[in-house]
């Protein structure tokens, strides 16, 4: 699955610069989102996740007030009728999207319309105060620990769900609701219960939940993704991606491939931990709304395309944030007006910024072939990965590059993904040693897994996907070299002669 995050505030703006619609259409936003269906569809994606859509609080709001302040779980009119967005939802699915909303667990708007029905789902302090978490001081903390609470949740989800036919949520920080305000763990089974002993407990719904700033570090760092896992959530995964941006824009910091198998164990045991042998619980994500634009977060175009092609063969599903597909490089501010960071750079415009339109369209080509690459390969096992070890000639572990294979039996093919993160110069890898295989701790190289496969063929012909170039046909008596220019990232298939 390969989900498109669509924000309300300015997808109507990137739908007319991009001629999903007519620059001069003022529908509302869902019937643009409805218009826009066959071009999203024809950019590889197959999922649409809907930011909130809920009227918004007033009070200690910041500019246009934020979408995960909510005052009412009640479809805000400005971005169209009850009916549009059924409507809406009935084509996605005809199209085969899955479509799902936002659920926001752990607070409301200060002005929230639940607090005197409700005074016991929110927190108070010993002087009888709302809190709040982090700097959110435009909302109030749900009080997790009770269990009129948890009713509350499920009661304002099973709403949402009758209504519009949504094939589910997106938690936004699914954890908070296992911590206090001192952030001391008063309810660790808060999801499991609630999915448990409600119509959320089946494989017909989908649970996304956000999660990345774990505030319990046991277990690697994963047991609040463990935790989640259990109750029958897929979690975020921004650890990878973290790790490939920073070395995209710090080079040498460290030995990326090494780096990325010990998070990429971490994150096998605790999918081991939850219960899970085959399916891969993390939700990879390219680019995301707290997160810069991607073509800058990452440093540039090259290093964009990097880090999305390097991220999209992964295990587990996939997520990218709207207008990233085209290089937006600076997003719209909710306070309506140009900010700046420390430096006097632009951070949010009150209009959107995209790259020249010469490398919108270079990202862009990339975005769409990339994507549906990976959709025509199918259902790539999730168990079908190996890690190798890239070294040098004279056996060296290289620092700046990293590479691993995934196997489907639907094509009877090998991939490999590989990618140099250095800007310096061409480097020639010998792909030969692997990393022990994620719990069987077995040590593969390239000549043994080709013969598992492909049996006893002694040749095999290898192509480049993302160009389309066939390479040559190889012995498998030799060692099987990769060559990379600097930034270049490569999927190659591979296939027995």
């Amino acid at each position: 699955m390969i989900w498109y995050q669509i924000n309300p505030d300015y997808f109507s703006d990137i739908a007319r610069s991009k001629n999903y619609v007519a620059s001069d259409d003022n529908s509302l936003l869902f019937s643009i989102i409805q218009k826009s269906l066959t071009s999203i569809f024809n950019n590889g994606f197959d999922g649409i996740w809907l930011m909130p859509l809920y009227i918004r609080g007033v009070e200690g709001c910041k500019g246009k007030g934020s979408p995960y302040a909510v005052k009412e779980y009640v479809i805000d009119n400005r971005y169209g009728t009850d009916e549009e967005l059924i409507q809406l939802i009935k084509s996605a699915h005809e199209m085969g999207f899955k479509i799902i909303t936002e659920f926001i667990p752990n607070h409301l708007s200060i002005d929230n319309v639940y607090i005197s029905s409700h005074p016991n789902i929110i927190y108070k302090n010993i002087d009888g105060e709302h809190v709040y978490d982090q700097n959110w001081t435009d909302t109030i903390k749900l009080n997790n620990s009770e269990k009129k609470t948890s009713q509350f949740i499920i009661n304002v989800l099973k709403s949402i769900i009758s209504k519009y036919s949504f094939d589910g949520f997106r938690l936004d920080m699914a954890h908070y609701s296992f911590y206090d305000p001192d952030g001391k763990r008063t309810r660790p089974n808060f999801w499991t219960d609630i999915i448990k002993n409600s119509f959320l407990n089946s494989d017909a719904i989908i649970l996304i939940a956000e999660v990345y700033d774990d505030k319990n570090n046991d277990d690697m760092g994963y047991a609040d993704q463990i935790e989640l896992v259990k109750s029958g959530m897929q979690v975020y995964d921004k650890k990878i991606r973290d790790i490939v941006i920073s070395n995209l824009k710090y080079p040498n910091s460290s030995i990326i491939q090494e780096t990325i198998y010990s998070e990429l164990c971490n994150q096998f045991n605790a999918s081991i931990k939850a219960g899970l042998v085959m399916n891969n619980p993390f939700l990879r994500i390219i680019s995301n709304h707290d997160d810069n634009p991607g073509v800058k977060d990452s440093g540039g175009i090259s290093n964009y395309i990097l880090l999305s092609t390097f991220l999209c063969m992964l295990p587990g599903d996939l997520m990218i944030y709207n207008g990233d597909e085209f290089g937006l490089e600076v997003k719209l501010s909710l306070q309506g007006e140009d900010v700046f960071d420390e430096f006097g750079n632009l951070k949010e415009s009150k209009k959107l910024h995209y790259v020249k339109e010469t490398d919108q369209e270079i990202i862009s080509k990339n975005i769409i072939r990339l994507f549906n690459i990976r959709k025509s390969l199918k259902n790539i096992p999730d168990n079908s990965f190996f890690q190798i070890r890239l070294t040098s000639n004279d056996n060296n572990v290289l620092n700046n590059v990293a590479a691993y294979i995934r196997y489907s039996e639907y094509t009877n093919k090998l991939y490999v993904i590989c990618a140099n993160f250095s800007s310096d110069a061409e480097i020639w890898c010998n792909a030969n040693q692997f990393y022990p295989e994620f719990g069987t701790n077995l040590q593969l190289n390239f000549q043994s897994l080709y013969k598992d496969i492909f049996g006893n063929s002694s040749k095999y012909s290898v192509t480049e996907l993302i160009t389309g170039q066939f390479l040559n046909n190889r012995n498998i008596a030799e060692d099987f070299y990769i060559g990379l220019k600097p930034k270049q990232v490569q999927i190659l298939s591979i296939s027995a002669v």
